[in-house]
């Protein structure tokens, strides 16, 4: 499918244009998958196309229910050593993600778990990439 290139203020973008999942009801997906292992071997699998499709690492962010991510970035750190720029997508996948949490305060302690360990990840792919 051929995409509108991407736009320089990103962050204004909808989730689905800039994961390039227009019309996809993505977030349900998430909530739905039930085996994220293999998902996340599906991926793993297949991540040489993550070379020839510059938003498909952007669309299987948004895909992964977010204790699936830090698996995920660790998985493609590979790809990401490759395609540097591609770690502000982990950023950017990561706001869109936790734009859609309701209230911290009702956040339960698993999911809270996922999220400081996404941060955590986030801060470990800046240490690695700082200097590219």
């Amino acid at each position: 499918m051929q995409l509108v290139p991407p736009r320089k203020d990103f962050v204004s973008q909808p989730e689905d244009i800039w994961a390039a999942l227009k019309g996809i009801s993505f977030s349900q997906f998430q909530e739905k998958w039930l085996n994220e292992n293999q998902f996340l071997n599906f991926m793993e699998r297949k991540k040489q196309l993550l070379s020839m499709d510059e938003y498909l690492f952007r669309s299987w962010f948004s895909l992964l229910p977010l204790g699936s991510l830090v698996p995920y970035m660790e998985n493609s750190n590979e790809y990401l050593s490759l395609m540097p720029a591609r770690v502000l997508d982990c950023f950017l996948g990561t706001h869109y993600r936790l734009q859609r949490l309701q209230e911290i305060s009702k956040i339960s302690e698993d999911l809270l778990e996922h999220v400081e360990n996404v941060f955590k990840m986030l801060m470990h792919l800046m240490d690695i990439y700082q200097d590219v």
